[in-house]
């Protein structure tokens, strides 16, 4: 009985490790929905048309936050959602930060705020921050996929301990 128990404990320390992998993904992710609800939700009030595209990408952050959260039960390396939503999200960060400049386009991306230089610069502040933290995802990503993150290290490390010095990968 104390054997299964300890073999049950290992088995979940590798798990949580694999599946801890992906923590800043999943932080991230968190980040970007709420920011494209924020957006949504303005948008609803005031232009309802164009609350399409945060309603996408709504969408499309959702399937990855699924895909992140299938990760504890089916561990895998490649997250194909999760890699194109953050592809996505880089480039509409870059084409919303394209609007800040043009004054008829900020006004039909974000008609719930003035085109003024303070608004135009925190809003440029925030999607770069964007551009950056989905640059990271996407750099996490590829590490993760070829098993070039720190944590693989770490997970192999742990696995050859709880084998007798085999790892399983």
């Amino acid at each position: 009985m104390a054997k299964r128990i300890e073999k049950s404990r290992e088995e979940w320390t590798v798990k949580s490790m694999k599946f801890n992998r992906f923590l800043w993904q999943r932080y991230s992710l968190a980040i970007f929905f709420f920011a494209n609800l924020q957006w949504f939700a303005s948008n609803l009030y005031v232009n309802w048309t164009f609350a399409i595209y945060p309603a996408l990408l709504l969408i499309f952050g959702t399937v990855a936050i699924f895909e992140n959260f299938s990760l504890m039960t089916n561990h895998r390396n490649i997250l194909p959602f999760t890699n194109g939503y953050c592809w996505t999200q880089l480039t509409v960060n870059i084409v919303l930060a394209i609007g800040l400049t043009n004054e008829r386009l900020f006004g039909l991306l974000f008609p719930f705020f003035g085109f003024n230089t303070i608004t135009r610069q925190v809003l440029g502040l925030i999607l770069v921050a964007g551009m950056i933290i989905s640059l990271l995802n996407i750099v996490h990503l590829r590490r993760v996929r070829f098993n070039k993150d720190k944590s693989f290290l770490r997970i192999s490390e742990v696995e050859a301990s709880l084998n007798g010095g085999q790892s399983n990968d």
